[in-house]
């Protein structure tokens, strides 16, 4: 009895495009690039159990995608999130996301550390700008 493997080729299992050749394209380059900043963020620096997160690839390097897991209800809020701001992104609405991070449950208002997404929308297509401020790191 014969058996076929299906092989998969890069372009199958490639999460981000070689090439980004329309608008719509940059828009859903856009949404990955920012799923996979929020869940490398939240993956590092050990917010959610490793069951909170699926496995992708860009080119060889695996990467932490966070997903919905009904036994860690503040990795699905972050998820349910996101996919409003993949909506929005799709409308062009958003223009800014802001992740915060704090270390001290007793006072959530002094974030350590701080990221921003500067969404741009032109003729050729989206762009987004990076922040990071880490406030641990400034106190010397």
């Amino acid at each position: 009895m014969a058996c076929a493997q299906r092989v998969r080729t890069s372009q199958d299992t490639q999460l981000l495009p070689n090439q980004v050749l329309s608008e719509q394209q940059s828009l859903v380059v856009i949404k990955k690039l920012l799923a996979i900043a929020v869940s490398g963020i939240t993956y590092l620096r050990g917010l959610f159990p490793e069951k909170a997160y699926g496995n992708k690839y860009i080119e060889d390097q695996k990467v932490m995608i966070l997903k919905e897991e009904l036994s860690c209800p503040g990795s699905s809020q972050i998820v349910q999130w996101m996919q409003g701001c993949f909506e929005a992104i799709q409308k062009k609405f958003l223009r800014t996301v802001i992740m915060s991070i704090y270390t001290d449950p007793e006072n959530p208002q002094k974030v350590t550390e701080y990221y921003q997404f500067k969404i741009h929308y032109t003729a050729k297509g989206a762009q987004m700008d990076f922040e990071r401020w880490d406030f641990l790191l400034r106190r010397s």
